[in-house]
Order: C-alpha cells, then structure tokens, then sequence
C-alpha cells in the first residue's frame, strides 16, 4: 500500500476507488474492518469537531448493518449501524474504526447502545485520543461482558488511523491539521509574472484540488490571490452524492479585497475575513455593511498572526483546512512550520525569466528535514509529492 494511503487523512483522495484495490488476500476479520473503513471514508469532512468513524454489524458471517457518523449532534456510526440491523444486532458482532464513546456530549454514549443490542463482541481499530473517552469505552463493554478486541498494528490500522489524524490534532491542541498545497511549474514558478493569473496544473491535478475541498472542513487563501484570481474557492468537477462546500477562510489583514470578491458570495457556503486591527474603520464598516463574518487576529508585522488565525479556526469546531498557497503563505508556514502536510505539484511547463517564485523567500536550513515524502504520484500531466510534517 501507499505511504500517502496510511499516513494522510485525506491519501485515500488519491486512489480510486477508495481502499484496497485486492481485498482477496484478506482475512474474514480484515475483510469486514475494511467495509467499516468504507464507511468511515464517507463522513470524512462532514463531523467536524467529531472524527470519522465507521461501523458494521455482522452475523453469521452476513452483513446486518452498517453506518458512518453523522454530522455534529446526530447519530454516531456505531448508532447508525445498530439501527440498521435491528433485533437481529443480538449477538452479533460489531467493527468500529475508532474505539465507541463512553461520555455524553450532543449525544449519548455508544457503548450504552452496545450493551442494549445485545452484540456480544466488538472489534475496534483505533482507541479514542479524546481524553474523555480514552480506554473508558473497552473498559465499560467489558464490564458489560461484550467481548471486545482491539487490533494489532497493520495496513488498514493505518488507514484508520491516519483518518482521525485532524480530530487527534484538534483535541490536543484545538487547533486544525493543515494542508498547505501549492502548484509550480518545472522551474518553480507558480505564475508567469506577478499579478497574473496563470493556470499551471493540468485537469487531473486540478480535480484532485477539488476533491480536497470537498473533504477538508476549511479551505483557505490569502488577499492575494482574492485579487488577482477572483476565486470562488467552491467545489466543482467531483462526480458523486457526497458533494458540499467547505469553510472559506480569507486572510486580509487590512481588508483590502473587494466584498463584491466571488469568495463572500454566502450562497455557496459560509466564510470568514481574518483580519487585524491596523484595517481602516471604513473598510471595517463596509465588510459589516456587506454581512460577512469579520475575526480580528493579532498581527505579525503587516500580516495576519497564523497561529492566531489557527486557533480562531480552532474556536469555529474547524478540524482540517486546505491553504491554497500563494507564496508569501507557502512561505510563512514552512517558515514558522505550522503545516502538517504539503501537497506539491509540479506541472511540466517553463515559464522562464519573470515568473514568480513558489517562496517569496530563502528557507532557512533544516527547516525541511523533517519532512517526509512519499513516493511521487503521476497525475497524467503533472506529478504529485506529498509531504508529511513529522513534528
């Protein structure tokens, strides 16, 4: 399997059709762990501040149920799948992803759900890093008697693993787990001159962008590229049922992009200015006038504070955001190494003497060794590499 497959929440994005291409090697218990891993693929983005989980019930070597969590303050997958199945969820077994909550929040305890449909054993891939849960919801079954395993380390642990990632990071630090990606051409440009807009991946890389945004919870862009490109930042080109719009996040530190910019169109999606203090009151008054949704961050000279602006997406339930980057973002957050995975494509043209560089500065050494790359990913045109932050 892929590194970008168990080491990025959104890697599977890659691949299609999602999981494993051959699942006749695995065993009976794998083969019905990786149906729940299909189901929890299909609440990724859509549970924010929850994690994605997937649920199935089996019985008589029969699938009787299955499930993924619903948005915040529904039913959770384990609920979903229990439903499904019915009376006949009575000694059965069930396969969760991540370990059953055991603490009341928007909604009650899954493990209560458990013991009540009488399954008689549980097989769980991952243990909750919610403090509040973690370890409470085996040691609740098993006081219940429900027989409870939960899996060694292998390939699809990974993946479920890998899936809850952002929700890991947010609990711990209440801040987003960040994609930053960038697209250059063979000479490491990201436009032919400064100011233009330059169309520089090809179709397959540009879908795969928008895939991304159908599944993070935020996507984010600087004033610049408001400006010069106008974005929507909406999700288009992606076939299927699970299709909506992320978070739009524009960072503006005086606010000088126009509120009649594509992006503050609120009928696509919800969206958030971040700005600071140093933005004139008449701008100010004119983004209220226009009803769109002002964050006043600190400032880090004339710029928007990142760590700030992440924390504010912390306090909005935000658990993952992909930064379109221009490059004075790219920058910044390598530089103040804030991003959990760069996602860099390169497309085979040369744009030569007045292109715009990806980094608007030197990096400073050793800021990028301790990223670790997977191996290159060919999108017809253009080739993919994607980078994990290893902290």
């Amino acid at each position: 399997m892929q590194n970008y497959f168990t080491k990025s929440p959104f890697g599977f994005l890659v691949d299609e059709p999602i999981g494993f291409h051959d699942t006749t090697t695995l065993s009976h218990e794998d083969k019905w762990f990786h149906q729940a891993l299909l189901q929890a693929y299909q609440g990724v983005g859509r549970t924010c501040p929850n994690p994605p989980v997937g649920s199935v019930v089996v019985k008589n070597n029969k699938l009787i149920g299955k499930g993924f969590t619903s948005p915040a303050g529904k039913a959770h997958a384990e609920i979903n799948a229990l439903q499904e199945a019915g009376d006949l969820a009575r000694g059965a077994t069930l396969y969760s992803t991540l370990e059953p909550c055991h603490h009341f929040g928007r909604t009650p305890p899954c493990t209560q759900a458990i013991i009540r449909a009488g399954i008689k054993k549980v097989i769980i891939g991952v243990k909750d890093p919610n403090p509040k849960v973690e370890g409470n919801g085996i040691r609740c079954l098993l006081d219940a008697g429900v027989e409870v395993t939960l899996r060694q380390p292998d390939a699809l642990n990974a993946q479920a693993h890998a899936l809850i990632l952002p929700f890991t990071k947010y609990i711990q630090r209440q801040t987003p787990w960040v994609i930053c990606k960038v697209a250059t051409s063979l000479d490491g440009y990201v436009a032919k001159e400064m100011g233009m807009r330059t169309a520089v991946s090809h179709a397959k890389a540009q879908a795969l962008t928008h895939r991304l945004r159908n599944w993070v919870d935020a996507v984010m862009v600087g004033s610049n590229t408001v400006i010069v490109d106008n974005p929507a930042l909406t999700v288009r080109h992606v076939n299927g049922d699970f299709i909506r719009n992320p978070h739009r996040i524009v960072l503006d530190g005086v606010l000088k992009t126009d509120v009649n910019s594509a992006v503050y169109d609120q009928a696509h999606a919800s969206v958030h200015v971040m700005h600071t203090a140093l933005a004139a009151k008449l701008r100010v008054q004119e983004f209220d006038r226009a009803s769109i949704s002002r964050i006043e961050v600190s400032s880090c000279e004339s710029h928007v504070s990142l760590p700030h602006v992440l924390n504010a997406m912390g306090q909005l339930g935000i658990t993952s955001v992909l930064v379109e980057c221009g490059t004075h973002l790219l920058t910044q957050f390598i530089k103040e190494q804030l991003f959990d995975e760069l996602w860099w494509i390169v497309s085979p043209k040369i744009f030569g003497t007045g292109g715009v560089n990806a980094l608007s500065e030197k990096i400073p050494k050793g800021l990028l060794e301790k990223v670790e790359w997977s191996n290159p990913v060919v999108l017809e045109e253009d080739a993919l590499f994607l980078g994990h932050h290893r902290g």
